[in-house]
């Protein structure tokens, strides 16, 4: 006969992360766009209404801007910073389309992750990106 060793044993293909699924602790250093008040985010999370009912409680688009590899998506209530290479991130013609308007933020925690901005008039804007991290707004 041959070899006498112990038959393969069967190996599961990977599964994608469950919804929700949170990634592991990073301890490297958050880059230094991102302040110290500002949590990483290790779950998968939505922010706001793209719909929006007109009230004050509606998450606004402020601004998008992009500088050392690092894209910050301000709104009335919250900043959420990602890691992204400037090249990849929304020109600021495009991103006036949402100045102003109700938004949703998606962050979709996986590997790799991704972030969306969401908004009625405005569209959708898909980024992949590496860690995020959100701030309340001051």
């Amino acid at each position: 006969g041959s070899g006498g060793g112990a038959p393969p044993t069967p190996v599961a293909p990977p599964q994608p992360p469950a919804a929700g699924a949170t990634a592991t602790a990073d301890a490297r250093p958050a880059p230094a766009g991102v302040p110290g008040q500002a949590l990483q985010q290790r779950a998968s999370a939505q922010f706001g209404d793209p719909a929006g009912s007109g009230s004050a409680e509606d998450e606004r688009f402020y601004s998008l801007t992009c500088a050392a590899d690092v894209l910050t998506i301000a709104t009335t209530r919250r900043t959420v910073y990602a890691e992204l290479p400037c090249d990849r991130s929304l020109p600021s013609k495009d991103a006036q389309a949402f100045l102003s308007r109700a938004v949703r933020i998606r962050v979709v925690i996986a590997s790799p992750s991704k972030l969306y901005l969401e908004s009625k008039a405005g569209g959708t804007a898909e980024f992949t990106v590496g860690r995020v991290w959100v701030a309340p707004s001051p």
